[in-house]
Order: structure tokens, then sequence, then C-alpha cells
């Protein structure tokens, strides 16, 4: 996840900073490369933190709970075919105007995928696995998904945008790294 989130993070400032008019094939294939495999990441992080082989939660993050496997699957599930919608709608199937209902598809999917979060996080917590960094981290990446659907939702503005992602993106990826450091102790 920790991975997932810097890929991310890395893709969304290449395609605010590199991308434009007369862009050249290798940058913009670079920047699919780091999309794609941002998307990728994010879809196994689910599989793998509801899994087990944790030294500190052999039955994954969530212990047995059914509702927080789901949660943990929704959120990634949820978070690997928002991004797809997104390269959907913006550059395979882009026309002069703004595909809305793409749009509209990748918006409720991170919308899901928050609320999913949310129940993984609340379910992780009970089941006693984060503690600390990785607990405040969780709930501090849900917190910026949550403001930035605020965000963007409520400007035009392109580098704000931009900026509200990166941050999104950089906050997930903090919580794998807060995973990982709780699976070091």
């Amino acid at each position: 996840m920790a991975i997932g989130g810097l890929l991310l993070a890395l893709a969304t400032a290449a395609e605010y900073f590199v991308l434009g008019p007369g862009t050249s094939p290798v940058l913009f294939a670079g920047f699919m490369t780091l999309f794609v495999a941002a998307a990728v990441v994010l879809a196994s992080a689910g599989p793998l933190l509801a899994s087990g082989g944790w030294r500190w939660a052999p039955h994954g993050l969530v212990g047995d709970s059914p509702l927080g496997h789901l949660a943990v699957y929704a959120f990634s599930g949820c978070w690997f075919l928002s991004l797809v919608a997104y390269i959907g709608y913006t550059y395979v199937f882009r026309t002069s105007a703004i595909n809305y209902d793409l749009v509209a598809v990748s918006t409720a999917l991170i919308v899901i995928s928050v609320l999913a979060g949310l129940v993984a996080g609340v379910t992780v917590v009970r089941a006693g696995v984060a503690h600390g960094f990785s607990r405040w981290s969780l709930f501090g990446a849900l917190a910026c998904a949550i403001a930035s659907a605020v965000v963007i939702g409520s400007t035009d503005s392109l580098v704000v945008i931009t900026v509200v992602k990166i941050v999104t993106a950089l906050a997930l990826g903090v919580v794998g790294f807060g995973y990982y450091r709780a699976q070091e102790r």
C-alpha cells in the first residue's frame, strides 16, 4: 500500500507537470506505466491485508471479521476501478466534452472505497492490530480522502486538485508504511 500510494502521487505529479500539448509518446507511456502500476499495487493491497501471514496479525489485519474482509477487498477493488475509470474518461474515451457518466462512476467508486476503508479501519482497530502510528495514519488518510472529495468537487483549479490528489495518495502511502512499521515490531 505504501508503494501504491507513492506511485499514485508520482503519477499525479507527472500528469500535471509533464503532460500537455505536444507531450512526447515516451513521457506519456511513462505516466501511464506509473498510473497502471499504482492501480495494480493498490488492487493487490486488499487481498494481502486480509489474507494474513503477518507476524503480528496471523489472520490478517481484520482478524476473522467477514465485514472487515469485505471492506478491505471493497477498499482496494474500488480504488483500482476508480483509477481505471479515471484513465477511461481522461484519456481513452476522451472527446471534446467530458464524459460525465464515467466521472460519476469514478467518483462513486472513490466514495465507496472511502466508506469501505472507514469500515476496514474500525475493524482493524477493534481487532487490536493497529496501534499508535498505524492507527492514526489510517484515520488521517481517510480524513484526507473525504476532504479531497469535498475540495475536488468544489473547485476548478487544476493546481488545487493536483495538490489535493497528491496529498491523498501520500496519505495512503503513509498508511502502508504504518502497517509495515507495526509488522517489524
